[in-house]
């Protein structure tokens, strides 16, 4: 997993702020991607919330013949990943 420590901060006052703020992790839906909701992400980090916005990077390739079997377990294991990579995250942010 990438994390970047150099995320732009919209206002350096948050820096000087003793107080705790309201944490948002963000995970985007399928075939999307973090970029895409940048907007709305800007606009709640604007209201005082720090935002971590994950881009899950797994495989979408769901073959034609699939059944509904195979597309539910090939989902399945999408929200088991993501679910890991989401622990990941906040296990990092409470390591800081």
């Amino acid at each position: 997993m990438t994390v970047n420590l150099d995320a732009q901060i919209l206002s350096s006052k948050l820096l000087t702020y003793s107080k705790k703020f309201p944490v948002v992790i963000f995970s985007h839906g399928l075939s999307s991607n973090r970029n895409i909701h940048a907007s709305l992400l800007k606009e709640w980090a604007t209201h005082g919330f720090i935002c971590f916005s994950l881009d899950h990077e797994e495989e979408i390739e769901v073959g034609q013949d699939w059944s509904m079997a195979d597309m539910q377990a090939f989902r399945f294991d999408q929200i088991k990943q993501r679910k890991e990579e989401i622990s990941k995250v906040i296990d990092f942010i409470f390591d800081q």
